[in-house]
């Protein structure tokens, strides 16, 4: 039931005509347990061009970039890479530096985590594998 509800207001806030672009951030390290990044961002992609796809809109996917513990930098390119995969229009991350500047979303290397968006974005912008 609440899934089937979920859908509708996909459907519904998509196809709103003031809307060019419709996406979501499927965030794999947040609650209640870290999801497999390609896995689940490619699901999260395919549901969202599902939407927009049809209305001939763009569908843009958030990428993770905060909240990332030392060492977990290199699933960014790997969620940037299913992303694409899955037909992504736009590809976008959050937060900005890391989570740098903004506390509750601090990952434990801000510097690493941004680094990582910078490669994965250039990878995919130059039309390298992941």
């Amino acid at each position: 039931e609440g899934y089937a509800e979920y859908e509708r207001m996909w459907n519904t806030l998509g196809s709103l005509p003031a809307l060019d672009v419709f996406g979501c951030d499927p965030y794999w390290r947040w609650r209640p347990a870290k999801q497999d990044p390609a896995s689940h961002v490619r699901h999260y992609t395919e549901r969202v061009a599902a939407v927009a796809g049809p209305l001939k809109k763009g569908n843009q996917i958030w990428i993770q970039a905060m909240r990332l513990p030392e060492g977990a930098e290199g699933e960014i390119e790997t969620a940037c890479r299913a992303a694409a995969d899955a037909g992504a229009t736009h590809i976008t991350a959050w937060s900005y530096d890391g989570g740098a500047l903004l506390d509750p979303v601090l990952s434990e290397n801000p510097d690493r985590v941004w680094a990582a968006v910078a490669r994965a974005f250039r990878s995919l912008r130059e039309g390298r594998p992941g």
